[in-house]
């Protein structure tokens, strides 16, 4: 079938790029909200947490809500639940307060992660993990994009907190085009066909948790790199600006791999897909971690970006197939998936590296990439066996 990009897909692509923007830029502001706040960095880090204990919360109620109002609602309740959040996270004033907010934000983004990557599964049948694969382009890209915004925004005069103004408008500009979508789509007398979802079984058949683990897995492997490969650049004495230069390229390099990957999916098989690209991030590790010259160890993140490019979208496209026609709750574990591995994995390596240092820590990265692979071998599935659906209007 030829992959069609509807004006519900673009929306698609910008709710979930809407949410990588949060995500990925409130991670330098932590630093900075401490010292707005006047409490620890240790407090402060304390953020992260609240924020992935709301991604582990929102899939209890995504199920839920997709199967009361659909996912085009479920979404745009998500989107206002982001925008609550983050305004309260900038403008609480205390550490309590702005928890509380990146808390919400985090729930809100699950709601929104979860039917957006669902319904581009639905909305696009066979072609479902390209479409998968190029929402999570879209969504690196505006996480490539949301820390330069912050660090812009930090230098003027209006203060970092500006730089959240992108979410606001790029909210209410979805919202205006999805507004218009919806009544081209009353026009047309499309309007009563809605991908709804398939209704709630008791219990998903036992080898989506096999996949399931292997999707957490490999989020875990994006995670660790992306807080530690600069920490352990900087032990190597190399200069600060090269060091945080090197997870902008890693991020790039996720970006353009998943833009690369989305065809291919219409020519191989996902889980070899998936393989193929656990084995690139690897090599990039390998080199990164060996590295005795700094541009070499930058230039291996880049690769071992390229490699976790297509690992979310491709582990998601097989939880998708592994759900027995549930991508609703297929999209929902991945975020709560999401949510362990933004809480989880990068404490595990800063307490492998307060007992044996930094470098041996970041040896989880391997051990995980190992085992990812073996449970892709263990769980292996299909494309997504999910018929293209008329979608509801954006």
């Amino acid at each position: 079938m030829r992959f069609l990009r509807t004006g519900t897909t673009w929306v698609r692509y910008g709710q979930l790029g809407l949410v990588a923007f949060v995500i990925d830029g409130y991670a330098p502001t932590v630093r900075l909200i401490g010292r707005d706040l006047r409490v620890p960095l240790a407090l402060a880090a304390l953020h992260a947490t609240a924020f992935g204990i709301g991604f582990m919360l929102g899939p209890f109620a995504t199920t839920w809500l997709t199967a009361r109002v659909g996912r085009v609602a479920t979404a745009w309740i998500g989107a206002a639940g982001l925008c609550a959040g983050v305004l309260l996270y900038l403008a609480g004033g205390v550490l309590p307060v702005t928890m509380l907010g990146i808390a919400v934000a985090g729930f809100g983004g699950t709601l929104v992660q979860s039917a957006a990557f669902a319904d581009l599964a639905v909305v696009h049948g066979p072609n479902g993990p390209r479409a998968l694969s190029e929402g999570a382009a879209v969504s690196q890209a505006a996480g490539v994009v949301a820390p330069l915004a912050v660090g812009a925004a930090s230098a003027t005069v209006l203060g970092w907190r500006a730089a959240f103004a992108v979410v606001l408008a790029l909210a209410a500009l979805l919202g205006l085009l999805g507004a218009v979508g919806s009544r081209r789509a009353a026009t047309a007398g499309d309007g009563a066909r809605q991908s709804r979802p398939a209704p709630i079984r008791r219990r998903l058949p036992g080898r989506f948790w096999g996949v399931w683990c292997s999707f957490a897995v490999v989020l875990g492997v994006e995670f660790c790199l992306s807080v530690w490969a600069p920490v352990l650049l900087a032990a190597r004495h190399v200069p600060d600006a090269l060091a945080t230069a090197s997870l902008a390229l890693m991020l790039t390099g996720i970006m353009v791999g998943r833009l690369l990957i989305g065809p291919l999916t219409r020519r191989l098989r996902v889980d070899v897909l998936l393989l193929a690209s656990i084995a690139v991030s690897l090599a990039g590790f390998a080199v990164f971690w060996t590295a005795t010259q700094g541009w070499l160890a930058v230039a291996a993140l880049g690769v071992a970006g390229l490699g976790i490019a297509g690992q979310s979208p491709l582990s998601l496209a097989r939880l998708v197939a592994a759900s027995d026609d549930r991508p609703d709750d297929a999209s929902a574990s991945a975020s709560f998936a999401l949510g362990i591995a933004i809480a989880g994995a990068p404490p595990l390596v800063g307490a492998l590296g307060d007992l044996v240092g930094v470098r041996v820590g970041l040896l989880l990265v391997p051990a995980l990439g190992v085992v990812a692979a073996v449970l892709v071998l263990l769980t292996p599935t299909g494309p997504a066996p999910v018929a293209a659906a008329s979608p509801e209007p954006a």
